[in-house]
């Protein structure tokens, strides 16, 4: 179904009746097609603001202990995929489809409480925190750092796909070397 959203613009719902045992689900997908390409690398950066800072009405600690208590969880990440092509061929390796996925779960008796808090997550959360960005940053860098170390193959392997399909690429630059080198960027600026 196509429904108005906010600014006059206009969404694709898609609802789907699954056996969850009174679980609801939530996934909010925003594409990032119009993103510029020298953005890309501080999507992960985004994602992890927006899932773990606080919001204009909650402050960090408040919109933590908030999420547990009403929620099944509620986070902010990405999402990569070759685009399709019609009836669902493989795609291209030059086509490439990139989202920022809201996804979250609660118990049906706590689904108004989780649209909420994501509505609040995705209108109000407070990426002007520039301490705890720059404290996020330092954190993620320290985890690139060591996982370079201990999986190094896994670098080596993204870097190889970065080179034979847009989508690779993409990859590649959400949490391969390239992420690695844009965080120190970010730290030095």
């Amino acid at each position: 179904d196509e429904v108005a959203v906010a600014g006059g613009g206009r969404a694709t719902l898609l609802t789907h009746e699954l056996p969850t045992d009174g679980l609801v689900y939530l996934n909010v997908g925003f594409d990032l097609a119009r993103l510029p390409i020298d953005d890309v690398p501080y999507v992960p950066l985004l994602c992890r603001m927006m899932s773990e800072l606080g919001t204009d009405t909650l402050d960090e600690t408040a919109f933590s202990r908030t999420v547990s208590a009403q929620t099944g969880s509620l986070g902010v990440s990405t999402m990569t995929s070759a685009k399709p092509r019609p009836g669902g061929a493989a795609g291209s390796p030059d086509e490439a489809v990139a989202m920022l996925m809201l996804s979250g779960r609660a118990v049906a008796d706590k689904a108004p409480q989780l649209f909420d808090l994501a509505a609040d997550m995705l209108a109000s959360t407070q990426l002007d925190n520039a301490e705890r960005a720059v404290a996020m940053l330092k954190q993620s860098l320290a985890r690139a750092e060591a996982a370079v170390v201990s999986s190094g193959n896994s670098y080596a392997s993204a870097a190889l796909a970065a080179r034979f399909s847009l989508c690779g690429s993409v990859d590649e630059m959400l949490g391969g070397v390239s992420q690695l080198h844009t965080l120190r960027g970010a730290l030095e600026q």
